[in-house]
């Protein structure tokens, strides 16, 4: 099995690189801790993006809300199906940042 994502955004950060990658890029929050402090530590960006805020939907869903085109933004609700080739990997929080994760990325982008 390869690198872990937070172990290549290490390697990254430790040759002075800018980092982009896609959620969740770690799986502990100290990790991710870890690396936000060395990337501000050495004036380096780190950016986390995933690509279903680009989803043509999405956009739209965006645009919406942000001409007011049906009022004020009041709540959200959202719900997604996805087919899955295998199962989530197994941990304390695997669903979280796994799955959730990329709803509630949708659902602040859409919101803006």
């Amino acid at each position: 099995m390869g690198a872990h994502t937070d172990e290549l955004v290490d390697e990254a950060i430790e040759t002075s690189k800018h980092v982009i990658v896609g959620k969740p890029f770690t799986q502990e929050l100290a990790a991710a801790q870890r690396l936000t402090e060395m990337v501000e530590a050495r004036g380096l960006k780190l950016a986390m993006t995933h690509q279903l805020r680009y989803l043509a939907g999405q956009r739209t869903v965006r645009r919406l809300m942000t001409e007011w085109t049906y009022g004020e933004v009041q709540s959200g609700y959202m719900i997604t199906c996805k087919a899955r080739g295998r199962e989530h990997l197994d941990g304390e929080h695997s669903q979280l940042w796994r799955m959730a994760v990329h709803e509630i990325d949708s659902l602040m982008s859409m919101m803006n």
